[in-house]
């Protein structure tokens, strides 16, 4: 049997997107007779009593981890490139110089590397100039080991490009961390006066410290009747998000659900009217929150625009409480098809096993 190393920061029960990214991908894999074992950083005990299962490794440094790699030493990799999930300054130095010796001894073992987050470009007097350059280099040294590379974002791609011309770069956007059971109802059907946030706990913070002058008018306008805010919480970005929100709103229009399964979190976006989002505008490609409000048909409050699909379909929140019901049902409406469009878990399933078919090295 086929078997193929997944390799992410920690794994369920845990909240972690990039592990859920690769979950989802795994079920949707082309080839019946695999063998996946996952490899993660943190929570792996935790993880098999979760979900049943034995075939899942932790690893806590370079030695440990060129050791699991020893272990499995005839599967394909696909290493899931979150830096902080894997190094707290997100410079995990050590991690592709272990995948080069591994490879080095073992070539007919490929390599896809799914690169979820990017370097910042830091003036050198910054304090994180150094992890941040460091960071970069590891990324370089990943890229320019795999077989593959896919990327959530086409600015995630430019941005590779620039340090690393030679490396053929696919972009494979981030599909729903919440997948709809069916097909979205008409939004005239919904709840128009009830909005939902949704995400980890830092991401609920920036959308509530965005978000939260308007949420004050649209209360006292009356277009806001209750603000759903779903995730699980946290000891520091949960607080200062309820803070804030405490502060504009009322309790009788707050519902703080906190985690919720998956089925009560797509009932919730089937029905609520508006969603709201903090992410920039490369960012929508690789938000599972975004895209789960776009697969459920949610209006998208954003401060992002354009004339292009999807930021065309998005509402500017100067503009809630103005735009007419057949104008936010035809966003509604075209969000899904865009969603729909482009969001294909098959296909970028079976563009990495096509890759992981191919010896020949940095070819997408």
């Amino acid at each position: 049997m086929k078997r193929i190393l997944v390799i992410t920061p920690t794994f369920a029960p845990r909240p972690c997107g990039v592990s859920h990214y690769a979950d989802t991908l795994m079920k949707y894999w082309p080839e019946a007779n695999v063998s996946v074992v996952n490899l993660v950083r943190f929570g792996a005990e935790e993880a098999k009593a979760y979900s049943g299962r034995d075939d899942i490794y932790q690893f806590s440094n370079a030695l440990s981890f060129a050791r699991l790699l020893r272990q499995f030493q005839d599967a394909d990799i696909i290493l899931q490139y979150a830096a902080r999930g894997y190094s707290r300054f997100g410079c995990p130095l050590w991690m592709p110089v272990v995948l080069e010796n591994h490879l080095r001894r073992r070539p007919d073992v490929k390599l896809i590397a799914v690169i979820h987050e990017m370097w910042l470009p830091l003036p050198v007097f910054s304090k994180y100039f150094l992890p941040e350059t460091i960071g970069r280099m590891t990324i370089e040294r990943v890229v320019k080991l795999a077989h593959g590379i896919f990327v959530p974002t086409p600015g995630h791609a430019d941005v590779l490009k620039t340090r690393v011309p030679s490396a053929s770069i696919a972009i494979a956007p981030v599909g729903s961390n919440i997948v709809p059971p069916h097909a979205p109802g008409p939004w005239s059907a919904r709840d128009r006066g009830d909005l939902v946030v949704f995400g980890m706990g830092f991401q609920r913070f920036l959308t509530a410290e965005m978000f939260g002058d308007y949420l004050a008018r649209w209360h006292q306008n009356g277009v806001l009747q209750r603000l759903h805010v779903v995730g699980p919480r946290d000891d520091k970005w949960s607080i200062e998000e309820e803070r804030i929100l405490r502060k504009v709103l009322p309790e009788s229009a707050l519902i703080l659900h906190g985690a919720l399964e998956p089925a009560q979190i797509s009932d919730l976006l089937f029905r609520c009217g508006f969603a709201l989002s903090c992410q920039t505008r490369d960012n929508l490609f690789k938000s599972g929150s975004f895209m789960a409000f776009a697969s459920h048909g949610c209006v998208i409050v954003s401060k992002v625009g354009g004339e292009m699909a999807p930021y065309s379909y998005l509402v500017h929140p100067d503009q809630v409480g103005v735009v007419s019901i057949e104008a936010l049902s035809d966003k509604s409406v075209n969000i899904v098809q865009w969603y729909n469009v482009t969001i294909d878990w098959a296909d970028t399933a079976r563009r990495m096993f096509n890759i992981l078919s191919n010896h020949k090295k940095g070819t997408s």
